[in-house]
């Protein structure tokens, strides 16, 4: 049965007879334990990998390093804006999911991997034999498993901030570039001999290897979250997981030295991926296009600001219109963006059979406070 929306004249019938007001529940609270010690053992895992990373590179200083290494981040956060724009993540999220990639799944990695070296060249009596197991096998696996674990765990945690494949993919470019990030420093403080073409292989010519490999488990789970079965999440989350082992072990099969792979083979690639986040996004617009409308045929929208509200366009100009009248309105017109994406996330749960009473009180709160958003950057909360 489709969930019928509230009409503003019988919210406001409601405020009149004093109906009580919405307040957050406490079962957010555990979220919050368990955000906090996420985050802190990411601090802890990326604080022991320096730590790592200078003991084992005779002490460099890794401020050099450190600096190099957030050209390639800054690239990569830009294109987190990119996507992210429409309808942007709980900043405290993209912390954790930051601190994740570039703390626990680094450290877990480096370890695993360093561990495989060492007993592939013992038994194989090999070190060349150790260092291909390693490049070829364990960091493919391991790499792209600790990365998936923290996608998982944000979706565990915070479901509904994970509504699709944008979603997944904007997580997964956080994580993944947490993990680059550390990677490159400890590349750039263990051939520091050879810093200018490390530099330009890792830093330039392929920032976003990590984030394309990862992107795959990201997308994957976001299209599993809507479909029919319990764990098809967790299925196309593996499924996604593999498609991104393999374009690891390939890329780490193919790359080393040559530029002409960097050029020729990852710069399309990463070209494809664009084009699939451009088409996903245009799709997550409609779709909050099309559920905004169900709140403006309740008279809460005007089809005009749904327009506004579901094009990047849209919502530059009227956060520029709504800047030239002060900051306060400024300020409105942002939270007034960021409620009604919201609001559009949680119809779509509503449409898709997945809604429930936190989401249908939460509604309610959103649609007050649209509307007192409205009144403010129009100049009309003093008439």
């Amino acid at each position: 049965m489709k969930e019928k929306i509230p009409t503003l004249a019988a919210s406001r019938a409601r405020a009149s007879l004093h109906a009580p007001a919405w307040t957050k529940q406490s079962a957010y609270s555990w979220r919050t334990f368990l955000f906090t010690a996420l985050a802190m053992g990411g601090l802890v895992g990326f604080g022991v990998l320096m730590m790592i990373i200078n003991a084992n590179s005779g002490g460099t200083n890794l401020l050099v390093p450190f600096l190099l290494a957030l050209v390639p981040l800054c690239l990569v956060l830009l294109v987190v804006r990119w996507i992210d724009y429409q309808d942007p993540e709980p900043m405290g999220v993209l912390v954790a999911a930051f601190l994740w990639g570039a703390g626990v799944a680094t450290l877990v990695s480096l370890m695993v991997n360093n561990s495989s070296t060492i007993a592939v060249a013992e038994m194989t009596k090999s070190k060349a034999a150790g260092g291909t197991f390693a490049t070829l096998v364990s960091a493919p696996l391991i790499e792209e498993f600790t990365k998936a674990l923290g996608l998982v765990l944000i979706y565990l945690l915070w479901r509904k901030i994970v509504n699709g494949p944008v979603d997944g993919v904007v997580y997964a470019t956080v994580i993944a570039g947490g993990f680059a990030f550390a990677e490159n420093i400890l590349y750039f403080a263990r051939y520091s001999d050879q810093l200018a073409q490390i530099f330009l292989l890792r830093g330039v010519a392929s920032p976003f290897a990590h984030v394309i490999f990862t992107a795959c488990t990201g997308m994957a789970l976001g299209f599993g979250i809507h479909m029919r079965g319990r764990w098809s999440w967790l299925g196309m989350t593996l499924l996604g997981y593999l498609c991104a082992v393999v374009l690891h072990f390939s890329w780490n099969l193919l790359s080393g030295p040559n530029w002409w792979f960097y050029m020729l083979v990852s710069a399309p690639i990463f070209v494809l991926m664009g084009l699939l986040v451009s088409y996903l996004k245009r799709r997550e617009q409609r779709d909050y296009a099309t559920n905004l409308m169900d709140y403006a045929a309740g008279g809460w929208y005007t089809s005009a600001e749904v327009a506004m509200l579901t094009t990047n366009t849209g919502r530059r100009q009227g956060t520029a219109w709504a800047r030239s009248h002060g900051p306060q309105a400024r300020k409105a017109m942002l939270d007034f963006q960021r409620d009604s994406m919201e609001l559009a996330e949680i119809r779509g749960r509503f449409l898709a059979g997945e809604g429930d009473s936190e989401d249908r009180e939460r509604q309610l709160k959103l649609l007050q406070e649209v509307s007192a958003k409205r009144q403010v950057f129009l100049g009309l909360d003093n008439a």
